[in-house]
């Protein structure tokens, strides 16, 4: 008996989540100069995102930026669970969004557009505003998220 609980927890652990990974790849070109970002910040943007959407299991890697002998585009790679939908048909509104305090739109803009396909069973994307004309541009997503 106690194995055949273990074996029904395993299974609906499994079944309440995905494993999904996101490549995001970032340049900085903001039509009002280029932006470098440090490796740390773009993992820890990445990270707060994912979170904020309710990943799991996250695990995220990045390469390039800014480092002490060079400047380029930050590439990361994100390993996360997404969960599952719920099944009901109940939703509630969710905005996320940036601003000045906040800055770094468009490296923002890009980790949304790369982790939002992955949550499309549980997530709808109802209106987005992310035209970044400079780093410090506003941007904002109003999302539908399955309860």
């Amino acid at each position: 008996m106690k194995l055949l609980l273990t074996f029904a927890a395993l299974v609906f652990s499994l079944s309440s989540f995905a494993s999904e990974r996101a490549f995001i790849s970032y340049a900085g070109m903001e039509s009002w100069g280029r932006s470098f970002y440090a490796c740390t910040y773009a993992e820890s943007q990445t990270i707060k995102h994912l979170k904020t959407l309710g990943a799991t299991n996250i695990d995220v890697t990045c390469s390039g930026g800014i480092d002490i002998w060079m400047q380029g585009p930050v590439r990361i790679v994100a390993e996360f669970d997404v969960p599952a939908p719920t099944g009901r048909d109940e939703a509630r509104r969710m905005t996320i969004t940036g601003n000045r305090r906040n800055p770094s739109c468009g490296l923002n803009v890009a980790i949304f557009k790369a982790i939002l396909p992955k949550f499309s069973k549980t997530i709808s994307v109802t209106s987005a505003d992310d035209a970044c004309l400079s780093r410090t541009s506003n941007y904002s997503y109003d999302l539908l998220v399955d309860m």
